[in-house]
């Protein structure tokens, strides 16, 4: 990442971000799935990594944030 300019690092974080929060979602999600009702609960692992990741997703913003964020910003770079 040092040695990309401003707009290309804030492109390949904004990736990053998206993928990340994508693949931490699908995994919990699954996780609730395969626990059923009992995963909500905060008493399983789970159900506190499902509310874990809701809770980076609002602080880091969320998969559609992310990929707005790296569109528009590979907009700005190949213009």
């Amino acid at each position: 990442l040092n040695n990309l300019s401003g707009d290309s690092r804030r492109a390949t974080i904004s990736a990053a971000r998206y993928k990340v929060a994508q693949a931490a979602r699908q995994v919990t999600e699954e996780g609730v799935q395969l626990h059923g009702g009992v995963g909500m609960m905060e008493d399983l692992p789970i159900g506190h990594h499902l509310m874990r990741t809701q809770c980076l997703a609002m602080a880091l913003g969320d998969t559609d944030s992310n990929l707005r964020t790296f569109a528009n910003t590979r907009d700005a770079l190949d213009a």
